[in-house]
């Protein structure tokens, strides 16, 4: 039924549509108002247009046409004043900022927040919180999902933590939309199935010996990182931020504070005797920061992880990455060596066992890992 200018001045207490949303509210004191009605995310929502005559049926109709025109854009109408919970965006920042202090670097915090701002803020960041359902997920996640899975995986694990966030703080009730277990996984296809996660290149463990010597003759503060990281099997940006007081020349240890670490514990590693030239040469790049590999392109900074590709690719290596060395010490000491796992994993800074046995087994077993990390050294030395 659409309302006439006649019914508007004449109807008796009750709620009657005009069209599309557009309602005349009546109370029994005979004040009458304007309410346009929608849904949004699944939930209903009543917005007030203004009272009569004050407002007439044309401008209310046109009033209701303008809030429909938002919801076609994917808006939410109401005035943030009236909405009174925080947007998705708003509580996704509020996240971002309490986690600070857990990133393992610059980059995943930096990341984090910019995969969000590029895949999600535009089609749900401007949603209240508590409207965000299963509907808004999918449409982040299912045009990503084939495509780029991981990106789409990570996405969907750090919306879980936004929702999560706004649940607990009582923006919230009911399921997380954002869960996998039980929910999303009955909508979506398995990430595993959709695209299996690839191992990161790596050379052929028995090769490395050869790219060693040819490392030994580059001064390069860039070649000096490579062959540090191959050294000492820590992960390419723990290699590169070295810095000088963190070595102990005399027991020959280099200890890695908690925040450099991915699982925010120290690590210390021992150190072989070829160690200390890779440590001496760097008298000649001078005392930058008290970097150990210091940045020849930009004063102040240690060097980047560009240089240390660009060296693989110069060696022959198309897709080798600084990281798969961790895998070639870890292959070479499973197949060449009879060193238990736990030293092997100790000198990965892999976490050994379950939370039991990890509670109990506190040792770091530095100098079994001395003597492991002296024989990669003579393997390294025999190509």
């Amino acid at each position: 039924m659409v309302l006439s200018a006649r019914k508007v001045e004449t109807a008796g207490p009750g709620r009657y549509t005009d069209s599309d949303g557009l309602q005349l509210l009546v109370k029994p004191s005979g004040r009458r108002s304007w309410v346009f009605r929608y849904q949004l995310c699944g939930k209903r929502h009543d917005l007030g247009l203004g009272a009569f005559p004050a407002v007439g049926l044309a401008d209310a109709r046109k009033k209701a046409a303008a809030a429909r025109k938002l919801l076609a854009e994917g808006k939410d109408p109401r005035p943030v004043a009236v909405r009174q919970r925080p947007t998705f965006e708003e509580i996704a920042r509020e996240t971002h900022k309490a986690k600070a202090a857990g990133w393992s670097s610059d980059r995943n915090a930096v990341g984090w927040l910019t995969s969000l701002e590029q895949h999600v803020f535009p089609k749900l960041g401007h949603l209240d919180v508590a409207d965000v359902g299963t509907e808004q997920i999918l449409a982040v996640l299912e045009p990503l999902w084939l495509t780029k899975t991981d990106t789409a995986r990570r996405l969907r694990e750090r919306m879980e933590a936004v929702l999560a966030r706004a649940t607990v703080s009582g923006l919230r009730e009911g399921p997380n939309p954002a869960l996998w277990r039980g929910h999303l996984a009955l909508l979506l296809a398995k990430p595993s199935k959709v695209a299996p996660r690839k191992n990161r290149p790596a050379m052929d463990w028995r090769a490395v010996p050869a790219l060693w010597r040819r490392l030994q003759g580059d001064s390069d503060p860039a070649a000096r990182a490579l062959a540090w990281t191959i050294l000492t099997a820590v992960r390419p940006g723990e290699a590169r931020s070295a810095r000088m007081e963190e070595l102990d020349l005399d027991a020959m240890v280099w200890t890695l504070p908690a925040e450099k670490m991915k699982a925010r514990r120290e690590h210390q590693v021992p150190l072989p005797p070829i160690a200390r030239e890779l440590i001496e040469s760097r008298v000649a790049f001078g005392a930058d920061m008290g970097w150990l590999f210091p940045s020849l392109r930009r004063r102040g900074v240690h060097v980047s992880d560009k240089p240390l590709i660009d060296i693989l690719r110069l060696a022959g290596e198309p897709s080798a990455t600084a990281h798969g060395f961790r895998t070639c010490f870890r292959t070479w000491a499973g197949e060449a060596t009879g060193v238990a796992r736990e030293v092997v994993e100790h000198a990965l800074a892999h976490a050994v066992g379950d939370v039991t046995e990890r509670a109990y087994a506190r040792g770091t077993l530095l100098e079994r890992r001395r003597a492991l990390m002296e024989e990669w050294s003579q393997f390294l030395s025999s190509g």
